[in-house]
């Protein structure tokens, strides 16, 4: 059994404790670690303990790291460290080593017992032998049909080579937009990326790349006209066949994606389709293809436009919008105050739910769901009923305690 808390975490079955941020715990001994402890693992008659090389030391330490690479190692009862994990090395990476131990929960061509480290650049994955920590095979975790982008260094590798970039891709969601040709990846101008870039940056509005599945650089996007001095893209997201991005003075672009030349700017507060310019009643929050119509969400309203540039509709709220939903072709909308509106694809109100309670929207892969939100009690998951998107009704119970199905049913 492992248990948690915020401070440590037990492996009973062997006895073996992690203080975090540096203690290793069996019975009376305790091990000060060279580098915080991160992820971990159990193995047979002991735990397998990923520690990060960079971070800052504890005043007094009980062993130190062969190689800044080796940094997972193997504790047995009593207290021994039994190896330290095969070294890695990179070209263009100075820190390479590796980062988590069977992080992830699905690790390629081995089954989901074994030992399993990942690096903390580039994706590399190693099946370790957990008797010896020697490294018996690798692979890497593709991010998107054999291209794998690193969080820092700058660097997008496929098998038939690498790009190097002059600024790092941050470690975020929406970091690449895929196209049928390649991806787009957006650079963090602050980073330092590639000592050895394959281009010079020139500007930080400049900071999306076009990369091609066998590693090339198709395009960088041409600068802004208009964006401030020191602006740059911010988000960009791939909106059917556009390429739109969110600049950090809170406006807008649109970039060709098989140029990379900009098409078209407009501001916080207005969304363009079909040449089109929609003054909006507020900044625009999101904004997502659905069925073939653009939903645009603001503060408290949403809008549908056609590809045309036609606004088909536009619905207001009371409160702030918490949550949108497709289900079928109706859309489901959670507010602040915790009801839900259905709207269908005509953008009517279909139906509204409020019985005066805090509602959190929660579809799933079986069905569509509601998580109470009341008084300040937790956990949401033990809180949970079916819900009818069609007709706006509770259907059932799935984890609810009696008082509260009493309370709601």
């Amino acid at each position: 059994m492992v248990e948690y808390d915020h401070r440590s975490k037990h492996y009973d079955e062997v006895g073996i404790e992690l203080d975090f941020p540096n203690a290793i715990r069996v019975g009376q001994t305790e091990l000060r670690t060279p580098g915080a402890i991160g992820t971990s693992k159990q193995v047979d008659g002991g735990v397998v303990v990923a520690l990060d090389p960079e971070s800052e030391p504890p005043p007094r330490t009980d062993f130190e790291l062969p190689d800044p690479s080796r940094s997972v190692l193997r504790v047995d009862p009593p207290g021994e460290v039994v190896w330290f994990v095969e070294g890695i090395s990179h070209p263009d990476v100075d820190n390479f080593h590796h980062a988590t131990v069977n992080l992830r929960n699905s690790y390629g061509p081995v089954d989901d017992d074994a030992l399993v480290t990942e690096s903390n650049v580039g994706g590399y994955c190693y099946h370790v032998n957990p008797d010896t920590g020697a490294i018996v095979d690798s692979w890497r975790s593709d991010d998107w049909n054999g291209l794998t982008i690193a969080s820092i260094a700058g660097l997008v590798e496929c098998d038939s080579g690498a790009v190097r970039l002059p600024w790092d891709v941050p470690d975020t969601a929406g970091r690449y937009a895929e196209f049928d040709t390649g991806i787009v990846v957006r650079l963090d101008p602050n980073t330092a990326g590639s000592a050895r870039p394959d281009f010079e940056p020139t500007d930080p509005a400049r900071n999306l790349v076009k990369i091609t599945r066998d590693c090339r650089i198709e395009w960088v996007v041409e600068s802004s006209p208009g964006l401030p001095d020191g602006d740059y893209h911010e988000r960009h997201w791939r909106h059917g066949d556009r390429l739109i991005t969110r600049t950090t003075d809170g406006g807008f672009t649109e970039v060709d994606p098989a140029t990379g030349s900009v098409l078209a700017t407009w501001g916080a507060e207005e969304f363009v389709c079909g040449d089109v310019c929609h003054a909006l009643d507020g900044s625009v929050e999101s904004f997502a293809k659905v069925d073939g119509v653009t939903r645009v969400r603001t503060d408290r309203r949403l809008y549908w436009l056609d590809d045309e540039g036609r606004k088909l509709g536009t619905q207001a709220f009371d409160t702030s919008i918490r949550d949108v939903r497709t289900f079928a072709d109706r859309t489901v909308v959670n507010t602040e105050s915790g009801s839900i509106y259905g709207i269908d694809s005509d953008c009517s109100l279909a139906w509204e739910f409020d019985d005066g309670n805090d509602w959190l929207l929660g579809p799933g892969e079986d069905g569509f769901y509601l998580f109470f939100d009341g008084g300040g009690r937790r956990p949401y998951s033990k809180m949970k009923f079916e819900f009818d998107p069609r007709r706006g009704e509770l259907v059932r119970s799935v984890t609810a305690p009696d008082w509260l199905v009493d309370e709601v049913l």
